[in-house]
């Protein structure tokens, strides 16, 4: 049974406002839009509205330039809202601006590009707005969108790190559809050795009461009936299925990527020792303390042990 839509409810409004400012990012072609807006509207059939606009740069480069680009793009972006009647600010992270608050008619939204994980592995899509979509919002917008292996592998580690419920939801369906693949799963990899924090604490992570951010931020975003409890159960079926479905290899290229002698070949996927967050990750492991090295890497050996069976 699907809930009555309020077409009075901020989500509704604020989901209408994301329509509205991703017409002015399409020209932006070194950027392609990822997270829930990506999937929520462009892959599946709008199961919730999505409130906000993730971007990411698609090159590899090093953080100057990626600061660059990103703050020239969204003083582009900018100048074009306000020409459309959409006021725009932009958020400044020290000397970059990587976000900006769109707002109108009292509704505002955020834009903001993801700084760790910038480059992509697959080739971008093009994506038509979903029928639903078009049909409750009465718009249409086409945009690219990073390939379906980034975005889940990239929504999982969300789901994983944040435990938010609204990462949880979109899991929570990849699960009950699609299922993880061989290259979502590589692409997750890929996001837990892009994070600063120890393997070990993504991979086995302490579960966060999640009820406050259920009741005052999901609630009224589904378009169907999900309970708290369909949510925690997502979660242990998350971790379950990825616990399952590692292989070996991919076992065997954390630990050697954590005794600093990363066999890329175990990953099987092209073009990740590139990526600018995992040389920081690199760079991390080789700089640490032999004492500190090497208690993190017996955690990840005990995580380990739960992978794969």
């Amino acid at each position: 049974m699907t809930p009555p839509i309020d077409r009075d409810s901020i989500c509704f409004k604020k989901a209408q406002l994301v329509l509205k400012v991703l017409p002015f990012l399409d020209e932006e072609k070194d950027f392609a839009l990822y997270g829930g807006t990506a999937i929520n509207f462009f892959v599946r059939e709008m199961p919730r509205f999505s409130v906000d606009i993730d971007l990411t740069y698609l090159h590899i480069a090093d953080w100057d330039t990626v600061d660059n680009e990103t703050t020239a793009m969204m003083l582009r972006l900018r100048k074009r809202l306000l020409n459309a009647g959409i006021n725009a600010t932009i958020m400044p992270s020290e000397d970059a601006a990587r976000g900006i608050t769109a707002e109108k008619d009292g509704i505002g939204i955020k834009i903001e590009t993801n700084f760790v994980l910038t480059g992509n592995l697959f080739p971008t899509d093009r994506r038509e707005l979903c029928d639903t979509a078009q049909s409750v919002l009465e718009m249409y917008v086409e945009i690219n969108v990073l390939a379906l292996p980034e975005l889940y592998g990239g929504k999982i580690c969300a789901a994983v790190v944040r435990q938010h419920p609204r990462d949880l939801f979109d899991t929570k369906l990849l699960l009950e559809n699609e299922g993880i693949d061989d290259q979502t799963r590589k692409s997750f990899i890929v996001n837990v050795i892009s994070q600063v924090r120890p393997m070990s604490n993504l991979l086995d992570p302490d579960f966060i009461n999640i009820e406050v951010d259920y009741t005052s931020a999901f609630k009224g975003m589904a378009l169907e009936y999900v309970t708290l409890d369909d949510l925690l159960t997502a979660r242990k079926n998350l971790l379950r299925t990825l616990r399952k479905g590692m292989t070996a290899e991919e076992r065997s290229f954390l630990l050697s990527l954590q005794n600093r002698t990363p066999e890329w070949s175990l990953l099987g996927l092209s073009g990740a020792h590139d990526l600018p967050a995992v040389k920081v990750r690199l760079q991390r492991i080789e700089a640490m303390k032999e004492k500190g090295h090497r208690e993190e890497t017996e955690k990840l050996v005990d995580c380990l042990k739960l992978w794969g069976c």
